[in-house]
């Protein structure tokens, strides 16, 4: 028991000090571009004030501006050319930075003073706006560290604060109390954001390791495929080989390279084809028999399995074959026959031998059933590391012209893995095997979550994103997740099809009982359009209003169909309206359940 708790003790310090580290490389990291838009922020500033501040003073200034945004900026590259173990000199980092922090508080502070024009209230303004606008910004870049998050903001406000109290006119009081009311609002938010942003940390770690146990895992599954005591391999449609192991190979005398590519309906002895081609009906295949290979000169006894391999879709894309050389146990059978009256000491070896053969084929039969059912995560291992790997060579550090091309790399790699995702859904769906979560949910927080996470896309085409939602029942219990999956795909197909206007992604309230909720979600906007004929068929899986191999839109048409699939599962619907030229209205319904407080 001591043991477990020292090494669970272990792993939180070492998750601990991860955490540390994200957080002091995401300073300097943030740092880079504040440093940028501090010295920019600067030169307005001085710039402005350039008619009612004395040069010298405005220099003079602007020379602490730079002088403190340099030293940071080479504070930075040292970091980030350091080769010395970043866990014991994490201290020396951070209190060099934050005494850097404190220094470029104390200059943008001292603006507060020295360029602070007594007698013209709008460059007085100037002044305020360009030091608010730079503490709202440090609240961003600085949040990874509280201590210079709220250095930097008291050292860089409060002196003009002081200064327009000094004033004492009206205006110049009523800013002020505007500036300690806003330090009051950014003090208190300054630890939530931190929190946020650690917890962000811990969840990007957890997923590292576990991709890391799922890659092992996967890693120990090809070892037991490569070193399985049956042969396997798979075939197409056209009853084409497109890979096999080690152990099938060797029981026709071949090799992988020879055999992978092989077309069995040449094959020498067609006797094994009644069971290849029964499983492309959808129908398992047996047979065992003598066999003689095409392409060696063996010849034995076999015994193999055929079972169809499917998609995502249940279409059947080919077979997967199990197959044991069974000539030794088919001699020793034989053999028993004709020594069937012989003496009981071979009758006894004889039936151990068979005893040892039938544990073979037992333990044959469970490592088929480990490789079809692990057959899954074939798909998502190379996706995964794709990504790990890009986002490993990134953190590295690389040229710009090496990020931009791991940027396509890690799109591409996201937009595939979400397409493997989808297919994976669909198929978890109609086998049955989906199963929803019935926790507290925030309609209001849901809605608010999809639109940020689409609202990066619309603002770079210009289209503005609203939000309408009816009063709603306290305490509603459903699957958060599912809900902002299903609204998700309808707001990102909205923002896809629309090139002006806006997306409108609206809740409203359909009936209401004692126990439960009907609520109605949808995502409207006022692009394309859809033709009245293509609205039948959008929710079938792998269909879209345009399936033409020339379609300007992408996407997989698994989206809708994933939608329709978990309104249903919510005890609910889904459907669209449209209208070509004008836009289209896409909804579903989910019947949400009410907490014993919304109950009473």
């Amino acid at each position: 028991m001591t043991e477990v708790l020292e090494k669970a003790g272990m792993e939180v310090a070492e998750k601990d000090t991860a955490i540390r580290l994200a957080l002091v490389r995401q300073l300097f990291a943030a740092s880079t571009v504040s440093l940028v838009s501090s010295m920019l922020l600067a030169a307005i500033l001085a710039y402005a004030q350039r008619s009612v501040i004395a040069h010298s003073l405005l220099f003079g200034w602007y020379s602490l501006i730079v002088l403190a945004s340099l030293s940071r900026a080479v504070l930075g590259i040292a970091y980030t050319r350091s080769s010395a173990d970043e866990t014991a000199t994490l201290r020396v980092w951070l209190t060099g930075f934050r005494f850097l922090i404190l220094c470029s508080g104390i200059a943008w502070g001292s603006a507060g003073f020295l360029l602070f024009p007594s007698d013209y209230p709008q460059y007085q303004m100037v002044l305020v706006v360009i030091l608010v606008g730079l503490a709202s910004g440090a609240m961003i870049s600085l949040s990874a560290d509280q201590f210079c998050s709220t250095a930097f903001l008291m050292l860089a406000l409060v002196p003009i604060t002081v200064r327009l109290y000094i004033a004492g006119d009206n205006l110049s009081v009523e800013i002020g109390m505007a500036l300690v009311l806003y330090l009051l609002f950014m003090g208190a938010n300054s630890r939530r954001i931190r929190l946020n942003i650690r917890e962000n940390i811990r969840l990007r770690l957890d997923a590292a390791a576990r991709e890391e146990s799922v890659r092992k895992s996967e890693e120990q599954y090809r070892l037991l495929l490569r070193h399985s005591p049956v042969g396997i391999f798979r075939y197409d449609t056209h009853l084409v080989i497109t890979h096999c192991n080690d152990r099938f190979a060797e029981i026709l005398q071949n090799t992988m390279d020879r055999l992978i590519g092989l077309d069995m309906t040449q094959l020498r002895d067609l006797a094994v084809m009644p069971c290849v081609t029964r499983v492309l009906e959808g129908e398992t295949g047996h047979y065992e028999g003598q066999y003689r290979a095409s392409l060696s000169d063996y010849s034995g006894w076999i015994d193999m399995v055929c079972a169809p391999a499917r998609d995502a879709g249940g279409r059947v894309v080919g077979g997967i074959a199990i197959v044991q050389d069974v000539s030794e146990r088919k001699r020793n059978a034989d053999e028993l026959d004709r020594h069937r009256h012989h003496l009981q000491e071979m009758v006894d070896i004889r039936t151990q031998e068979l005893t040892q053969a039938k544990e073979a084929a037992e333990a044959a039969n469970t490592a088929k059933s480990a490789f079809l059912a692990n057959m899954s995560h074939e798909i998502r291992t190379p996706m995964n590391g794709i990504l790990g790997m890009a986002h490993l060579l990134r953190r590295d550090g690389v040229a710009p012209r090496q990020a931009e091309r791991l940027d396509r790399i890690d799109t591409a790699a996201k937009h595939l893995l979400g397409i493997i995702n989808d297919v994976l859904d669909i198929s978890k769906i109609e086998a049955g095997k989906f199963v929803l979560e019935e926790t507290g949910i925030s309609i209001h927080g849901l809605l608010d979550n999809v639109r940020s996470i689409v609202s990066e896309g619309a603002r770079n085409k210009g289209i503005r994103v609203v939000v309408e939602s009816e009063a709603l029942p306290p305490d509603l219990l459903g699957d958060p997740m599912r809900l902002q999956q299903a609204l998700l795909n309808y707001a990102t197909n909205a923002i896809k099809f629309t090139e002006e206007g806006c997306v409108t992604l609206r809740t409203l309230v359909q009936k209401v009982t004692e126990d439960s909720v009907l609520l109605r979600f949808e995502a409207q906007d006022t692009g394309v359009g859809i033709a009245a004929d293509a609205l039948s068929r959008l929710f079938s899986a792998f269909e879209q209003a345009d399936n033409s191999t020339t379609r300007r839109y992408g996407g997989t048409g698994l989206g809708l169909a994933i939608t329709r699939r978990l309104a249903e599962l919510m005890g609910g619907a889904a459907g669209a309206e449209s209208t070509p030229g004008l836009g289209s209205t896409f909804w579903f319904t989910a019947r949400l359940k009410r907490g014993q407080a919304g109950a009473r």
